[in-house]
């Protein structure tokens, strides 16, 4: 790992900075090169894959030399004082391609993920306030900013998913915790960059309205209701339907019935897809 004190984003704008200097990543190409090796966390990117991202079906010929150019700038930007022809201690050459030596130090992805790894454990002491401190890593949507041929590429589509899931987990557990107003403001930030994630806006109403803000509850509801109708021609479907009648009636949302008051402690069993299992202690 290399020993200088970098830190790169894409979850948002791609940016890197050296200490308290940003670096100027230059051109959009180099950028867009650097936001698709962010992406992929630390793995090998090959050459191909590189190609296919940046260019499509139909890549110039000059497509290969203009990674390895671009990779050459790339090093140069976040190590300024880097010989000529040095491969440096980031950017290095991986399984025919090339990969950034990056780690929950170094960059906003990984510390996310080593923080949801954190609340995901059984018995966290602080799972909400984990989950919390994750979902603000999140500055937009993974490689904001970036060419839209690169920005629609598989990889940032798995980090856009991979945020919604994180947010509803997170939810759920604020929610079994009675710690709903904890999360209310960053669940709602997420919502909003994901516009027809029911089960998400579902969740949103229901955390608004634990934390006693039915008003925004019901206007995330109705703002909900006439996007989708106005833009794919349906109704809320009936999580979101049952989120609202909840906000309605001002009933305490709880998500371990008949337990949520006075219980002691709550462990995390399991979360996936249809969101997380408690128990009781």
């Amino acid at each position: 790992m290399a020993v200088r004190d970098v830190w790169f984003t894409v979850l948002g704008p791609v940016r890197a900075w050296t200490g308290d200097r940003e670096v100027d990543l230059g051109a959009p190409q180099a950028r867009a090169l650097l936001a698709l090796l962010l992406a992929h966390g630390g793995q090998a990117v090959s050459l191909a894959r590189l190609v296919d991202a940046m260019w499509g079906e139909d890549p110039p010929r000059t497509a290969v030399n203009a990674i390895h150019r671009n990779v050459g700038l790339l090093r140069r930007m976040i190590e300024p004082e880097l010989p000529a022809r040095h491969p440096g201690g980031w950017l290095v050459r991986a399984a025919g391609g090339y990969r950034l030596d990056v780690d929950g130090e170094s960059l906003d992805l990984l510390r996310f993920r080593r923080l949801v790894r954190q609340a995901r454990q059984p018995g966290s002491p602080d799972p909400v306030g984990l989950y919390r401190r994750a979902l603000r890593l999140w500055d937009g949507a993974g490689g904001d900013g970036i060419d839209a041929q690169v920005r629609g590429d598989a990889v940032f589509t798995r980090l856009d998913q991979e945020l919604s899931t994180v947010a509803r987990e997170a939810a759920d557990t604020a929610l079994a915790f009675g710690a709903a107003g904890e999360l209310a403001d960053v669940v709602e930030l997420v919502a909003g960059r994901a516009p027809f994630d029911e089960p998400l806006h579902a969740r949103l109403i229901r955390l608004l309205s634990a934390a006693g803000q039915r008003a925004r509850a019901l206007g995330a509801y109705q703002a909900l209701r006439v996007r989708l109708d106005e833009e794919l021609g349906i109704s809320p479907g009936p999580e979101v339907v049952a989120a609202h009648r909840t906000a309605l009636q001002l009933e305490p949302v709880r998500s371990l019935p008949g337990r949520a008051r006075g219980l002691r402690s709550v462990r995390l069993l399991s979360y996936g897809s249809n969101g997380c299992r408690f128990s009781v202690l």
